[in-house]
C-alpha cells in the first residue's frame, strides 16, 4: 500500500478474471506451459476473459510473473500461446 500518494492505486481484478488466472497459473506445477496439455489448459482458462476484454494479454503475463513464481521463459510461452489463440 502506498501511503505517500505518489504511486497510483492498481484497481482490483474482476473476480471472474482472478479465478481464470488462478486456474491457469496453478495448473501443471508451474512448468512454463511447455507441454501441449498445459498450453491448452491455460488458453482455455484465460481465453474468455481476454476475448471478453476483462483482461488483456499484458495483464495476464504481468500477473503470472508477479503472483505465481513463473519464470521469464514461462511468461513468454504464456504470451505466445494467448496471442496465437487470438489470431
Amino acid at each position: 500500500m502506498d501511503l505517500s500518494g505518489v504511486y497510483p492505486q492498481v484497481p482490483a481484478l474482476n473476480p471472474e478474471a482472478q479465478k481464470a488466472l488462478d486456474r491457469a497459473l496453478l495448473f501443471g506445477g508451474h512448468n512454463n506451459w511447455t507441454g501441449r496439455h498445459e498450453r491448452d489448459h491455460a488458453r482455455n482458462a484465460l481465453d474468455a476473459v481476454v476475448r471478453g476484454g476483462v483482461l488483456d494479454v499484458d495483464t495476464v503475463v504481468g500477473y503470472a510473473l508477479a503472483h505465481a513464481g513463473v519464470t521469464e521463459a514461462g511468461a513468454k510461452n504464456l504470451r505466445s500461446s494467448l496471442e496465437r489463440k487470438r489470431r
